[in-house]
């Protein structure tokens, strides 16, 4: 299983897929929680939780009025084709076969502060509401309260039907947080991405985020299913470490000169 983060950055032109899209697994507890909570902001409480500026607020406050409850392809689209930040960007799902996509159905899930976990055939609405936003609820004071138990939860029912379960983490720390790991039943993953500058090794953080939609789309293409197959990762001149990497991390570095 793969789990990604959701973009702030989306796109909701028309798209015609092969595949029937499906509808969010906790789409009853966005609508019954979450929606009526954020319904209460007005544009400055808007604006203070979520850190954004006055026509953002405005947009953002609009988008949670006008969310409907009955998600169709006529007022949605599915999260994997809506969202367009870098990692998706990097991903190019517009380019994946029907088997590219029936694999990442099964294999890849999305993070999302608003819907909790996302396959990639799921319709999602426009919105916006990050992970790390302290929106308090009936759980809690935060959006991990709120979630963690039932993503945690729902990854583990994912895994208990693969062959060689692992949980890989191409997802930012804000919400690979969500997840509790001492309640993960498979091994977690992470994978990191840095920049070999004359021998120094850093992490770029447009550059991690690039390779983490590089390597999904290598993981989905290719119908990775063992962790050793990832090593075998090499876009955009990444090479896997070895000798930086333990069964728990991979370290994939580049030269940058």
């Amino acid at each position: 299983m793969i789990i990604v983060s959701s973009a702030k950055t989306q796109d909701f032109s028309p798209v015609e897929i092969s595949l029937t899209p499906t509808l969010p697994l906790f789409f009853d507890e966005t609508h019954r929680h979450l929606l009526p909570a954020l319904r209460q902001y007005d544009l400055a409480g808007l604006r203070v939780l979520m850190g954004i500026s006055e026509p953002l607020a405005e947009q953002t406050h609009a988008q949670f009025v006008d969310f409907s409850l009955n998600t169709s392809p006529q007022n949605g689209k599915p999260a994997i084709l809506a969202y367009s930040g870098e990692v998706f960007r990097r991903m190019h799902p517009a380019g994946f076969l029907s088997e590219d996509l029936h694999f990442a159905q099964q294999r890849l899930r999305i993070l999302s502060g608003l819907y909790g976990l996302l396959r990639p055939l799921d319709l999602i609405q426009p919105h916006r509401l990050e992970m790390g936003s302290s929106l308090a609820n009936l759980r809690g004071k935060t959006l991990y309260a709120f979630w963690s138990q039932l993503v945690t939860d729902q990854l583990n029912e994912a895994l208990a039907q693969e062959r060689y379960p692992a949980l890989i983490n191409l997802a930012s720390e804000e919400y690979s947080k969500v997840v509790e790991k001492n309640r993960l039943q498979a091994p977690w993953l992470d994978i990191q991405f840095k920049e070999d500058d004359r021998g120094r090794l850093k992490t770029v953080a447009i550059h991690a985020k690039r390779a983490r939609g590089l390597m999904a789309a290598f993981l989905i293409r290719n119908r990775i299913e063992q962790p050793e197959a990832i090593h075998g990762f090499d876009a955009e001149g990444y090479r896997f470490q070895p000798e930086l990497s333990t069964d728990r991390q991979y370290v994939f570095t580049r030269r940058v000169s």
